[in-house]
């Protein structure tokens, strides 16, 4: 059942804050926002936005025309959530979200239509796993989605065919103490990223692009037990990201695209608690983190795959973790959630310029 109305806000409208000399301008989406906010495009390419409500439904709001600043009031699409939701994209361009319900099985409600407004109702597709569950796109279109258990292993359930079914789910032994990370690698395979209980850092990999069979896990030292996050350089290099003990950003990515061997990891500076990353038109990443002042931050490369500028702020008061994504126009948008339990975004002024 789906339920539509304006969900409460203490602040309303525009919210302007100088940092470091630099004015910036967020606009409020209201809502009261309990955790993470996610954000996919659609095929219309209206972005969409996903979080977990105070009363541990899921909501979501969306632009009404694709590149402009007009969105829908709130709309409730159910459940009972005991985690922040995950959102991808189907092969046939619907919209699919997940969540842990109260039983700490994965539930996943589907876009009745591309773009559309209408949602199934709530199906479970069974595990047992704790904190937040990430999804992933295999090569031939497949969703997979993957949690961590109660007993530390790695749980994870597949599409048996694009849009389709999905199969009973089956257990990748490990000894985890995060959240798994999970990103494609250059050569079709998914690549699973995770911490354990002594901060040691682990990766585990697809034997054969879309098949249940996985390697032995490998160890990176200096790793986190905080799950990274995952960037794709233009030349197929992926970069993991992660707030280390110091609440320093620290980084290492691929010596070579699709390759098993990686750099050391290196600093990219400190005062921060949650950092996300997203790709910008012309392929360069940047980096968004939430500063120890609850300010949001941001970090670019200067060429793609190149180096990285200073950290620099772009205001804000945020009460949980970034997250940004390209809009219709070419333009990177980062949404939060506010100090106020609202939503709030700031976004480019044209491709790779911000305010």
């Amino acid at each position: 059942m789906k339920y539509r109305f304006t969900l409460y806000c203490f602040l309303s409208g525009v919210m302007v804050s100088a940092l470091q000399g630099q004015t910036t301008q967020w606009t409020g989406l209201h809502g009261w926002i309990n955790g993470q906010v996610t954000v996919a495009r659609n095929t219309n390419g209206t972005l969409e936005a996903f979080a977990r409500a105070n009363d541990n439904t899921l909501w979501h709001i969306w632009q009404t025309q694709a590149g402009t600043t007009q969105w829908s009031s709130w709309a409730g699409l159910g459940g009972q959530l005991s985690s922040d939701p995950v959102v991808a994209v189907n092969q046939n361009g619907t919209l699919e979200a997940f969540a842990l319900g109260t039983d700490h099985a994965i539930w996943t409600t589907t876009q009745t239509e591309p773009g559309g407004p209408g949602w199934t109702g709530w199906s479970s597709l069974g595990g047992k796993g704790q904190n937040d569950p990430t999804v992933a796109v295999n090569a031939d279109g497949r969703l997979e989605v993957f949690i961590q258990t109660a007993s530390g292993s790695m749980w994870h359930v597949w599409q048996t065919t694009p849009n389709g079914n999905w199969a009973a789910g089956d257990e990748i032994r490990g000894e985890l103490d995060s959240s798994p990370s999970v990103a494609r690698n250059s050569d079709g395979r998914l690549i699973v990223f995770v911490g354990d209980s002594d901060g040691k850092f682990w990766w585990t990999i697809q034997n054969t692009a879309g098949q249940d069979s996985w390697s032995s896990y490998w160890c990176m030292l200096g790793g986190t037990v905080s799950a990274p996050v995952i960037g794709t350089n233009s030349s197929g290099i992926l970069q993991l990201f992660a707030v280390r003990p110091d609440n320093s950003v620290w980084t290492a990515a691929q010596k070579a695209a699709g390759g098993y061997n990686w750099t050391d990891w290196t600093r990219l500076g400190g005062g921060f608690t949650a950092v996300n990353v997203a790709s910008n038109a012309d392929g360069r990443l940047e980096l968004f983190a939430r500063g120890t002042d609850n300010h949001l931050y941001h970090s670019w490369q200067t060429s793609a795959g190149g180096p990285w500028s200073a950290w620099a702020g772009l205001g804000g008061v945020l009460n949980n973790s970034p997250f940004a994504t390209l809009d219709s126009n070419n333009d990177l948008q980062a949404f939060v959630p506010g100090s106020n339990s609202s939503l709030w975004y700031i976004g480019q002024a044209s491709p790779g310029v911000w305010y």
